[in-house]
């Protein structure tokens, strides 16, 4: 368990420093205008992504962890399944916003290159993403991390060398960067050690077995999207992509310690979820918060001391003046911390009802409040709704823990 955890640590160091190179770089090839939109795409590309993985892959790590053999592979092939008609949904509605685009409905960026691969992009990234995470079900933690080298390793050196040779074309640079996961996709299917069978009956089945689970996981997914990240859309729509561009620098700072909280949801879910007593999971879950804290004060204290110099030495001078917002945006970490700790526990109890419940409040939040904040301040209101907003979701998420236990306040 330990060598697997620590695997899981770096694959998802990996994971995540190829998305924090990516916006560096892009951040110095691309004028704000430019990066912002492209931004605007990887904020709508992780909705999709949190979407499939709530739909799939989340009741997948929870439930196949119970299942024998011979109904894991049943299981597992259902949800492919359904993981190919996600797929199509997904071309279906992306060529359903190009048709209105094309009809001058809605306004989109004006390249229809860009359009068509960004929707192979985001395709092939979710076939990808798929594959990968019945790896790290299974335990095969060392393949897993060696398709994820070939993936976001190959992000990093692509869009290496787009920034080398100055390449600023949005569909030659969303070309570079699917490369890797479709090389990725072809080494994850010779690892393959299922039959799938895909019918029916089988994918029928999976959506029955994960139906409860992943319909709360689904919107509580959706409500945190809205709760939490919906920031950037709504600045590019009442702002300007300029304001995206500053919002980006800034979360991808912040999301620095994302392969610390997502290695301890998808690893320790897994392993909480087999636990019989609800008191020894609350008790790992406490142990967890505890040596996860001190990480996070530290991330802070550097966010806070050295803001300036870290916008300098990761973007250049373009984005020095908005060092105090990285100082105030910067306490959202431990939020975020007890947020992604307090849904570890009640994902391992199958109990993400409560995660619904504590992420509705949180948009209601964003969608009034927050929203009135970014109309209002621009970009300072947005990185003031969105401390508040994950604020809102960590009282909410407690409240529920507690209610779970009874204990009387």
């Amino acid at each position: 368990m330990k060598k697997n955890l620590f695997l899981s640590f770096i694959d998802q160091g990996i994971v995540s420093l190829s998305n924090f190179l990516l916006i560096i770089f892009l951040a110095r090839i691309l004028d704000k205008a430019e990066f912002g939109f492209i931004s605007f795409l990887l904020f709508i590309s992780v909705l999709i992504n949190n979407t499939h993985i709530s739909l799939i892959t989340q009741p997948h790590n929870v439930i196949a962890a119970k299942l024998g053999q011979r109904y894991y592979e049943k299981y597992t092939s259902g949800l492919l399944g359904l993981n190919i008609l996600f797929i199509i949904l997904l071309i279906l509605m992306s060529l359903l916003i190009y048709f209105l685009h094309y009809l001058q409905l809605i306004n989109l960026y004006d390249e229809t290159a860009f359009i068509i691969f960004s929707l192979f992009y985001l395709t092939i990234k979710q076939l990808q993403d798929f594959f990968r995470r019945i790896l790290f079900t299974s335990g095969h933690i060392q393949e897993l991390l060696i398709s994820d080298i070939i993936a976001y390793g190959g992000v990093i050196l692509f869009i290496w060398l787009a920034y080398y040779f100055n390449i600023t074309l949005l569909h030659t640079i969303i070309i570079l960067i699917s490369i890797p996961y479709i090389l990725s996709t072809i080494y994850l299917l010779q690892k393959n050690r299922i039959e799938y069978k895909l019918n029916l009956k089988i994918m029928v089945m999976a959506y029955k077995k994960s139906y409860n689970f992943a319909r709360w996981a689904f919107l509580s997914t959706f409500t945190s999207w809205v709760g939490t990240r919906i920031f950037p859309i709504t600045l590019g729509i009442l702002v300007n992509m300029e304001t995206v561009a500053v919002y980006a620098v800034l979360m991808n700072i912040i999301n620095t310690l994302n392969p610390f909280f997502y290695t301890l949801t998808n690893f320790l879910t897994t392993v909480f979820a087999k636990m019989q007593q609800k008191s020894n999971v609350l008790k790992q879950t406490f142990n967890v918060f505890l040596a996860s804290l001190p990480i996070v004060i530290i991330a802070i204290t550097i966010l806070f001391i050295y803001a300036e110099d870290i916008l300098f030495f990761l973007y250049g001078p373009k984005y020095t003046e908005y060092a105090e917002l990285l100082k105030y945006i910067s306490s959202s970490i431990l939020l975020i911390g007890i947020a992604n700790i307090l849904q570890l526990y009640l994902r391992a109890l199958q109990q993400v009802k409560y995660i619904f419940q504590a992420f509705l409040f949180s948009s209601f939040f964003t969608l009034t409040i927050g929203t009135y904040l970014i109309h209002s301040y621009q970009i300072e209101g947005a990185v003031l709704a969105f401390v508040l907003s994950w604020a809102v979701s960590d009282i909410f998420l407690g409240f529920s823990v507690l209610r779970m236990h009874k204990v009387k306040m």
